[in-house]
């Protein structure tokens, strides 16, 4: 008897849980997805071709003109006005410390002389492009993360080895502008943003290219600097106010001579100055 009442039971649960079932509408059940139509609008993509075809043609000066707008905001973006800049190549003098500017847009190059070899380098930023071979390196920091950094290159020309910490920085363009077609920069003094048309300098003074080569030159001696400036110049150096500066080229090294009341160390006639090898 007690058998009969269970399995009864479980006739009576099985049947309420079938009807349960059976009851369940479709709309109460989960929505797997949405059947979303190809063409909102109800226009053939054919038509819609045709039509943005036809507008481009006939517009087609508003269209070449947003592009060539598109175009100089990215490179402003990028911190490049003139890439055709970056192409003068940029003569330096092998030694301990030295310090260059890239922009990681472009693969920068650095040649060192035939007769040397680049035995290790190494750099403190991420670079996607690194390599050496011989005596020609390439870089290219990554572009979101790179601000400074340096790198630690080691040099053997046969019979002598030289180690070079090269420090690194992004170029960021901040007193730059293009002024009848040329791209320069404005000397910065207390009193530049009164007359910007004094002391405009040249692009390439800033560091930048795409392009070093170095050169193991002897370096002149302060003084042999200033009279090689002076004889080249057919002038007495007089740098009128501090932060003025001027440049020569000599053995194929670049020499500026800042007047610098602050930090210089070099004492001639009644001013002081101060000697950067490199432009």
């Amino acid at each position: 008897m007690k058998n009969i009442i269970q399995l009864c039971i479980g006739i009576l649960l099985f049947a309420t849980i079938l009807h349960a079932k059976q009851s369940l509408k479709t709309e109460d059940l989960p929505q797997v997805g949405v059947d979303v139509p190809k063409d909102p609008s109800g226009v053939p993509l054919g038509i819609q071709r045709n039509r943005l075809e036809a507008n481009t043609i006939e517009n087609q000066a508003l269209y070449k003109e947003m592009q060539i707008k598109r175009t100089q905001r990215e490179m402003i973006l990028s911190e490049i006005f003139d890439p055709d800049i970056l192409m003068q190549p940029i003569t330096r003098v092998i030694r301990a410390i030295d310090s260059i500017g890239v922009t990681p847009e472009y693969i920068t190059t650095i040649l060192f002389p035939s007769n040397m070899e680049i035995k290790d380098a190494k750099s403190s930023f991420n670079a996607p492009l690194f390599e050496f071979n011989r005596n020609l390196l390439r870089f290219r920091p990554d572009a979101k993360s790179f601000f400074a950094g340096n790198m630690v290159i080691t040099l053997s020309d046969g019979t002598k080895n030289y180690e070079m910490s090269i420090h690194v920085s992004r170029y960021y363009q901040r007193d730059c502008t293009i002024e009848k077609d040329q791209y320069v920069c404005w000397k910065m003094h207390k009193e530049w943003k009164k007359n910007k048309s004094t002391k405009a300098y040249p692009y390439a003074y800033n560091n930048l290219s795409l392009y070093y080569t170095y050169k193991n030159a002897k370096i002149l001696d302060n003084m042999d600097v200033i009279s090689i400036y002076e004889k080249l110049k057919g002038q007495v150096l007089n740098l009128q106010r501090n932060g003025d500066f001027d440049v020569i080229q000599y053995d194929g090294v670049s020499y500026r001579i800042i007047r610098d009341d602050t930090f210089g160390d070099i004492h001639y006639r009644a001013h002081i100055y101060r000697i950067k090898i490199g432009s």
